[in-house]
């Protein structure tokens, strides 16, 4: 038995290829006439291929393509299907019948068309819920892809860029889990890190409305004025005017005098923060600037958990992030140190503090602030 060309020939059966014998079923035929005006006409019979028709004003002729509405009506329902027909037979005289067959009919008239007649053999009436459910299933059988023929040049292009597309994203993902296992595996990150440095601050001598002459990041020389403080006379006077034995009347006056304290640099160096606003009003000895010296390197210090000492040592070198501005750089552990107060909370070690010093110098704005640390980074990451 050949079985592979039996295989080859056969074929399943579509709803398209399905037929019923024909039943009188009560319907009817609305299509305009050549005046252009609805006519109905009682179907003699239905198929789902075709119908026959007849009545006395109806003519045509053998091979005439018509279009109009086939109507069924039930107990309490109503279906019309819009229909393309020709005429293919002309039989007798009075009536003449006209036997016709349908054209391009589509899935879902195919499908009621199937439901009305299937009902009418069984003795069913058919009821909206029928119809519903009919339209809702997928009854056809798919048009099959001939993949023997070969592609268009469009056709072989698009398959190019989503065959591209598809790759550079499995790259792309297969990359992004190496990069994970990596940093969860081999990459050791400080818990904490800020930048640090030593500075020196600038304090008030006296009180009063504040009026500053510097802002963060200026360059300052020893002698520079930083700031004027404002504060009255009085508070200076009083206690000599007491002991002087100066009148009320001349007291008073000096209410409306003011004394002004100039705020020097004492150092050659940058204005790291300030620390007051301007009128602000400042007490004696409040902190008005910090300042770092032009000589002063800034540090970073990142504290690490302790199970990762045996990781890291003086001399173990190190990336730290600082910002999407200034990026990346590099550096060097100089110093490890457990911090006094976890020293001392019962005997154990926590965390460990490590002094890092970096390749380039990072600016005194980014003094104080946080910044990432991490120990076996790759490169370019």
């Amino acid at each position: 038995m050949n079985t592979g060309s039996d295989s080859n020939s056969l074929v399943h059966e579509s709803e398209t290829q399905r037929r019923h014998s024909r039943v009188k079923i009560p319907s009817t035929l609305v299509m305009k006439n050549e005046q252009g005006e609805e006519k109905k006409y009682p179907l003699l019979d239905i198929s789902a291929s075709g119908f026959a028709i007849s009545g006395e004003e109806l003519e045509l002729t053998a091979g005439d393509v018509r279009s109009g509405i086939v109507h069924f009506q039930f107990d309490s329902l109503e279906i019309g299907l819009k229909v393309n027909f020709q005429v293919v037979a002309k039989h007798g005289n009075d009536p003449v019948r006209y036997g016709c067959e349908f054209h391009n009919l589509g899935r879902e008239e195919i499908s009621t068309l199937r439901t009305i007649i299937t009902k009418f053999l069984s003795g069913e009436v058919t009821q909206l819920d029928d119809i519903l459910t009919t339209l809702s299933r997928e009854n056809f059988a798919k048009e099959r892809v001939d993949f023997s023929k070969a592609l268009s040049g469009s056709e072989k292009l698009r398959a190019l860029i989503f065959t591209g597309v598809f790759v550079f994203l499995s790259l792309l993902a297969f990359a992004y889990v190496l990069f994970s296992i990596h940093q969860s595996f081999f990459v050791i990150k400080a818990d904490t890190a800020i930048v640090s440095a030593q500075t020196s601050v600038a304090t008030s001598p006296r009180s009063g409305p504040v009026t500053l002459k510097v802002k963060e990041g200026d360059k300052v020389s020893i002698g520079q004025p930083i700031a004027v403080i404002e504060s009255p006379a009085l508070s200076d006077t009083s206690s000599i005017a007491s002991a002087a034995g100066i009148s009320d009347e001349d007291l008073n006056a000096l209410l409306g005098k003011t004394v002004s304290s100039v705020i020097e640099s004492r150092c050659n160096c940058e204005v790291v923060s300030l620390r007051v606003s301007e009128g602000e009003f400042v007490s004696a000895g409040q902190t008005i600037a910090n300042f770092g010296e032009d000589n002063t390197q800034t540090i970073v210090l990142a504290r690490f958990a302790h199970d990762v000492l045996q990781d890291i040592a003086e001399g173990t070198k190190v990336d730290v992030y600082i910002s999407p501005e200034q990026g990346q750089i590099s550096g060097v552990i100089t110093k490890l140190q457990v911090p006094e107060p976890i020293r001392s909370e019962e005997h154990r070690v926590h965390s460990v503090l490590a002094t890092i010093t970096t390749d380039e110098a990072i600016p005194f704005k980014y003094l104080n602030r946080p910044v990432t640390v991490k120990v076996g980074e790759l490169s370019g990451f």
